[in-house]
């Protein structure tokens, strides 16, 4: 468990009673299980009525209904669990099935886990925030989970290892108590190898040392790649039990309860069981296995148990056909959580497809050579993977330890905040100054700033910033070698806040370094600044309180706009959705699948506003084959036209990955906007020499309107004339980072479009910042791939920097290499 740098001050914020309706109920912090798997966080709804949590976040991060495929309504007086993207906790804990369990889109808990030292989780839920510090109520021993008491409306310290995941509970008198020894479950199955036509029956006893009543779940968990699988129609009881004093028999307890397998296919499964009494709680189990259908096996595997990089390495199979006809099979290993240069996942080694015969055995061999691995003892896994009667069969079995010699573990990457101004105005810009450590990996990464939890920070569409908009327009993209220091200056632009919807105050905003190529958080780290005022500029020609919902609300599309081509579950996409939609239009995607096994796909799309879909779910079923590429194309029909801002979402689910992938991108309907909204076309400027004056060109696609020019140093308004085809702006420039912005009004003084240039300047040329070259330097190292990477480290004019001199005189440093090389490349141009 990684712990956190702090202990934070207690703070606990619940809701007014008009708004509040959810509580953070119980938090495992600390399981007495693979704490990177197994914990969770409980929310209550405490209210009489039930509430949407789709758009509910934990610590920022955003969750997903995969794992039941739950809506996401909540009832009243009903639980529901927040887990990692990576978690287990099904195969450790029997949840009730009235218990909805959320995935989160990260692979843990508030980015690094949850803090075995106490640290301060919130929920945000339409920007009704929630706090729970449970610095305060810790264990001295694993599995407990502070808890919050609906009967003295307090939080109190966990009373029962391994919580209570689903229903509240009192603390006994004296406080925490551990899980008491005199409870005996003792499982039994009747076989543990099931033939065709056979059943299973559950046997065993519970020796109790008294009178009670408890609860008791037995179901069957199918083995998949992550873990084991319980789908509903294998809970095979679920109810509350009278124990009496002594021995119980399970099959009097259960009416001889059995299972006869019926569709389910050959291989590994789980025979699963919980006990919960008033304050103990037993989850026995038994692994089983089923000769059914589909009985190909991996009976042997050998690796050799330490491999060098560079060096060819054999792997050995033996493979048993047990069917009646041959099959193409493909095998390989899994190595669990394997360094590489670019990313830490687990790596897939898929050996070629072979063909085994009916009732044979194939001992196969193939050489491993894998480069650029990082120095560790690894688990490795062996696997077959092969088609049976349109099902897709994964059978992982043996495990080994190796031992890897590669390249040396420099650790993990880092993140220090070096430089930021604390106080700063709503609507202007500012930037903040960081040191990136690569460490052990080679990414290609996106630095951004956004408000957590209030959206503070805006793109130049003035629409709030969240964490998944990793393409925002002032995000810095930067491509990282391993074993290197970056010095990077991230700019943002904070919200105007016209209808004073945002007090004067202290506001968290979040650093968020994020992997573009693997489409996952690399790490965050927060800051604190004081914002106040407002940036009248920005706001619409009145603005009041009572008006902001419409008055402030764009029309246009925003300027920022997610990757459409991405790749998940070994899966390449590109998604084309048309920019301006009619009631009946087409999703086309692009599908490449790169991984050599069949990966089956659920793909689904529709097109809502807000909190409400204006078209029926279009959902797809495609099986990819290994190297298979495809183009599918989703019909969405809107039943109800209304004028609004809408965005079409597409959700893709994978059999290979735990986690739903969504794109969504922000559309105009053709029965929602007038056909001749005006639009800026151009914004640049011709001037290549330095001096003070700069000239500013833009035009307009109906070349009429009124605009706003915003910069580090002016603001002005022009009316624009009828049949003009370009218009020129006399600004300011200065040596450094410029940022100017054009932006277009509507009759209501509505801004409808937005265009920023951002130029450099030194003392002899004026160049686009997108234009310069990347500057390449030994540690600490400045690159600049787009706006916003700074050789100065100055975003904006107004920003002070305090370094210490070493740094200082580095950057001095820099700006002569800077120099010199504007003035070499001059001199080329005019040779």
């Amino acid at each position: 468990m990684l712990l956190k740098r702090g202990v934070l001050v207690l703070t606990l914020v619940l809701f007014s009673l008009c708004t509040n309706a959810l509580i953070i109920s119980e938090v495992m912090y600390d399981p007495i299980n693979d704490n990177s798997k197994n914990e969770w966080v409980e929310i209550y709804n405490d209210k009489n009525y039930s509430i949407n949590i789709e758009n509910l976040t934990l610590c920022g991060d955003q969750i997903v209904n995969e794992y039941q495929n739950a809506s996401f309504l909540i009832e009243n007086n009903s639980f529901f669990l927040m887990v990692d993207s990576d978690s287990n906790i099904t195969e450790n804990l029997n949840i009730s099935n009235k218990t909805k369990i959320f995935f989160l889109k990260k692979k843990t808990i508030c980015s690094y886990g949850l803090s075995n030292t106490g640290e301060n989780i919130s929920i945000n839920l339409s920007n009704n925030v929630s706090h729970f510090d449970y610095s305060n109520y810790l264990s001295s021993d694993k599995g407990y989970a502070p808890f919050y008491d609906l009967n003295s409306s307090s939080y109190k310290s966990g009373c029962i290892q391994n919580g209570t995941p689903g229903y509240f509970l009192d603390c006994p008198e004296g406080g925490t108590t551990s899980v008491s020894n005199d409870l005996e479950y003792d499982l039994e199955i009747s076989d543990d190898f099931i033939e065709i036509n056979e059943s299973l029956e559950f046997l065993g006893t519970i020796n109790s040392p008294n009178k009670t009543y408890a609860n008791l779940t037995i179901k069957i968990g199918i083995k998949s790649s992550y873990g084991y699988d319980y789908p509903e129609e294998l809970i095979l009881f679920d109810k509350e039990i009278e124990l009496k004093e002594g021995v119980n028999n399970i099959s009097e307890l259960t009416n001889n309860l059995s299972w006869t397998p019926t569709d389910e296919l050959s291989g590994e499964y789980k025979a699963y069981s919980r006990l919960v009494t008033e304050y103990e709680e037993k989850r026995p189990y038994k692994i089983f296995e089923l000769r059914t259908r589909g009985n190909i096996f991996l009976s042997n595997f050998s690796i050799e148990d330490m491999i060098r990089i560079g060096n060819l390495t054999n792997i050995n199979f033996t493979i048993n056909n047990e069917e009646n006809s041959s099959y193409n099979v493909s095998y390989g290993i899994r190595i669990n959580d394997f360094r590489t240069r670019t990313e830490k996942s687990d790596h897939y080694f898929i050996c070629n497809k072979t063909q085994i015969q009916n009732d044979t055995t194939e001992n196969l061999t193939c050489k491993l050579n894998i480069t650029n691995f990082i120095t560790d003892n690894y688990s490795v896994y062996s696997f077959i993977n092969f088609s049976y009667k349109n099902n897709v069969l994964y059978k992982e079995t043996h495990k080994e330890k190796v031992e890897f010699i590669g390249l040396e573990d420099l650790g993990e990457p880092t993140l220090k905040i070096l430089s930021y101004d604390t106080k700063n105005s709503f609507g202007s810009f500012s930037n903040i100054l960081i040191n990136y450590t690569s460490a052990n990996y080679d990414k290609n990464l996106s630095f951004y700033v956004y408000g957590y939890p209030k959206q503070v920070v805006a793109n130049h569409g003035f629409s709030g910033v969240t964490a998944s908009d990793y393409d925002t327009d002032n995000s810095v993209l930067i491509e990282v070698i391993r074993d290197k220091n970056y010095l990077i200056s991230i700019p943002f632009l904070l919200k105007s806040n016209c209808d004073d919807s945002y007090d004067n105050g202290e506001y968290r905003l979040r650093i968020r370094g994020y992997d573009t190529r693997l489409d996952d958080e690399l790490l965050t780290e927060d800051f604190y600044i004081n914002i106040s005022g407002k940036k009248e500029a920005f706001c619409p020609a009145s603005c009041s309180s009572s008006s902001s919902s419409s008055s402030s609300k764009s029309t246009s599309v925003s300027t920022s706009k997610p990757s459409n081509e991405f790749t998940y579950g070994d899966v390449k996409y590109y998604i084309s959705i048309p920019k301006l939609i009619t009631s009946n239009f087409i999703v086309k995607i692009n599908l490449s699948n790169e991984l050599n096994i069949t990966n089956k796909l659920y793909i689904e799309s529709y097109i809502y506003s807000g909190k409400t879909r204006y078209s029926d779910d279009n959902k797809m079923m495609i099986e990819l084959a290994p190297d298979e590429k495809k183009t599918i194309e989703i019909k969405n029909i809107i039943a109800k036209k209304e004028s609004k801002d809408f965005k079409v979402m597409v959700k893709i689910n994978s059999s290979i990955r735990k986690s739903i992938k969504s794109y969504s991108e922000e559309v105009i309907a053709d029965f929602a906007i007038n056909t001749k909204q005006n639009q800026i076309k151009s914004f640049y400027t011709l001037q290549k020499s330095y001096q003070e004056d700069l000239k500013l060109f833009f035009s307009l696609e109906n070349d009429y309107g009124k605009v706003a020019l915003i910069s580090d140093y002016k603001e002005e308004e022009i009316i624009l004339e009828d049949n003009k085809t370009k218009f020129e702006i006399i600004d300011k420039i200065f040596t450094g980072i410029n940022n100017y912005y054009v932006l277009l009004k509507d009759e209501n003084n509505n801004t409808i479009d937005v265009k920023k240039l951002t130029l450099f300047a030194n003392e002899s040329s004026i160049q686009e910042l997108d234009k310069i070259s990347p500057i390449l330097i030994d540690s600490p190292v400045l690159e600049s791939k787009k706006n916003g990477v700074l050789v100065t480290g100055n975003a904006v004019k107004t920003t002070k920097i305090d370094l210490n001199p070493g740094l200082k005189k580095l950057i001095n440093y820099l700006l002569i290499f800077i120099l010199i090389t504007s003035a070499i490349y001059l001199w080329g141009r005019l040779r």
